[in-house]
């Protein structure tokens, strides 16, 4: 039974606008170097600014751009109100990211919308980053369940193919619809 759902937040809870900068420009958005960038913030070993002086010299792009996409936040609006009216009181709910001390998830969601959060798990906080093995083991301890009664979502199949080792049912989460329907044949699945 299906205790607990647990979301990654770029992505997912908020959209991320260096994917779809990456993309348009022909950039690799998951080059292993991008990816190591990425680890030493999530991680606390860089800053917000260094971090960014790091991805404009990889790509060869404007770190005047790279400071223009970051003010474009968009939160989930559809997600997190179906979060709000379908989820909300029935599982224990969490966020479970790759964050950098320097994020904050308050810049995309209010005050209300964390509150509908029993737990956090956040690398910047924990020291360990998705996939590591024990970023997932640590947000289900924080919720007092068992891996197998947890359902993770997430826009990387690769920290899913972790969550599933352990026992957690995956999402991969693409849009909202495909999201939707994914989480809900696991639900009724495992209320039946």
């Amino acid at each position: 039974m299906v205790r607990a759902i647990i979301f990654d937040y770029y992505n997912v809870l908020k959209f991320d606008s260096f994917p779809a900068f990456a993309t348009a420009r022909g950039l690799d958005y998951s080059s292993a170097d991008f990816m190591a960038i990425c680890n030493k913030i999530d991680t606390g070993q860089i800053d917000r600014a260094e971090f960014l002086r790091q991805v404009a010299e990889l790509w060869c792009v404007n770190l005047v751009d790279l400071y223009d996409i970051e003010d474009q936040v968009a939160p989930n609006r559809e997600l997190l109100d179906y979060i709000e009216s379908a989820l909300l009181g029935k599982y224990k709910l969490a966020i479970l990211s790759n964050i950098a001390p320097s994020d904050s998830l308050s810049f995309a969601l209010t005050d209300d919308e964390l509150k509908m959060f029993d737990a956090f798990g956040l690398s910047c906080q924990t020291g360990f980053v998705k996939p590591q093995r024990e970023a997932y083991l640590d947000i289900v301890k924080k919720l007092n369940v068992a891996p197998a009664e947890c359902v993770f979502i997430d826009d990387r199949v690769k920290h899913g193919v972790v969550a599933e080792k352990i026992g957690m049912k995956f999402v991969h989460y693409q849009n909202f619809a495909q999201f939707r329907t994914n989480l809900e044949k696991i639900l009724e699945c495992k209320s039946a």
